[in-house]
């Protein structure tokens, strides 16, 4: 159902990176809630939510109803890449509902300025499980691994843990290449390690993998490696840890 969605949208590069064992911790009612739920968003007018989101993005973003789009030029990709890494971590932390459509078509770039018209997909998170997503990413940049462990165990990832710690990387992510690939490997592998201990997920995995997915196949377009730990800071700057 979802590969049939992203095939019928028109986004079938990212229909080959759902992991096979996605299906196996997803029970089929929230699969079939999750789409649900995705699909009416595209009969919903989405002036409200994009201008709620235009009015707190960061400073070098502009949110727009609909734009040209391009790749950007070779000058602009560093910087680019940046802006495009601070707005994936500022959705999470400051917006109730996230646009999930980050990819490179969505996006125009200048020295100045990314240009992003996000289209109709979105998702309002569940409370607990954005609070959990939240507390996961606070607990690693910001080196208490309490608080990882904890947001794991919220998330019913524990047998997934050392794969995602792995997947983070060592040292500071201070030049981080992204590859679909990659992705697509590590989730695999940790839903696989779901799947032996019979670990169902939450369905807002379902939006939150589709907007990591739009957010790889970007940078890794790009072709540069960034710097998500500073990524992360700046997003997240004026949060206090709960």
């Amino acid at each position: 159902m979802l590969r049939t969605l992203l095939k019928g949208l028109e986004w079938s590069e990212l229909k080959d990176y759902i992991s096979p064992a996605f299906f196996e911790v997803m029970p089929a009612r929230q699969i079939s809630r999750q789409i649900t739920n995705l699909t009416r968003t595209r009969l919903r007018s989405p002036d409200v939510a994009r201008q709620r989101l235009a009015a707190n993005v960061p400073a070098e973003v502009q949110v727009v109803a609909d734009a040209s789009s391009r790749p950007p030029d070779d000058s602009v990709r560093r910087t680019h890449g940046q802006r495009l890494l601070t707005l994936y971590f500022h959705q999470l932390y400051h917006h109730p509902t996230a646009f999930l459509d980050l990819r490179q078509l969505r996006f125009d770039a200048s020295e100045a300025q990314s240009i992003w018209a996000p289209g109709w997909m979105r998702i309002t998170w569940e409370p607990r499980f954005i609070a959990n997503i939240r507390a996961l990413y606070l607990g690693y940049y910001g080196g208490d691994m309490d608080r990882f462990d904890q947001a794991i165990d919220q998330l019913s990832l524990r047998p997934a843990r050392d794969i995602f710690l792995n997947h983070f990387g060592d040292g500071e992510q201070r030049a981080v290449q992204f590859a679909r690939t990659t992705f697509h490997h590590s989730f695999h592998e940790a839903f696989m390690a779901c799947a032996r201990e019979g670990t169902e997920l939450h369905g807002d995995f379902i939006g939150l993998g589709i907007y990591l997915a739009c957010l790889y196949e970007h940078l890794e377009a790009l072709g540069l490696a960034y710097d998500v730990r500073t990524a992360f800071h700046q997003a997240t700057a004026d949060v206090r840890p709960g």
